[in-house]
């Protein structure tokens, strides 16, 4: 995450010098700005394309062990799901429990609390 923001402010950086610097030198104003306009896409290419990153694991880590497979690979995070309930839609506030280990499928989800939904 260090690196890409790095990169971020690094192209931001050299777009701003682009427009900013080149700018004052007559009919070099457009190349800058044109050059300032690749940079910007380049960015939100940056963004687009690590936005789904692998690197940035899902939830947070847990200390205990994984029921199934014995790894120390669980992660978990808070959610709230929406459902719809026959007389009334409820909400669920959980945590949702994950093994993040190659084959094992343990999933785990704790509810904290469930509440209807005003109307």
């Amino acid at each position: 995450m260090r690196a890409q923001a790095a990169a971020i402010v690094v192209l931001a950086a050299l777009a701003c010098w682009l427009v900013l610097v080149l700018a004052r030198v007559p009919f070099v104003g457009y190349i800058g700005a044109g050059l300032s306009v690749v940079v910007v896409v380049m960015v939100a290419a940056i963004f687009w394309r690590l936005a789904p990153s692998p690197l940035l694991a899902w939830g947070s880590a847990v200390r205990d062990r994984c029921p199934a497979c014995g790894q120390r690979t669980l992660r978990e995070h808070r959610v709230i799901h929406g459902e719809a309930g026959d007389p009334l839609p409820r909400t669920v506030d959980a945590i949702v429990t994950l093994c993040m280990a190659d084959g094992c499928g343990y999933a785990a989800a704790r509810r904290l609390r469930c509440w209807p939904v005003a109307r």
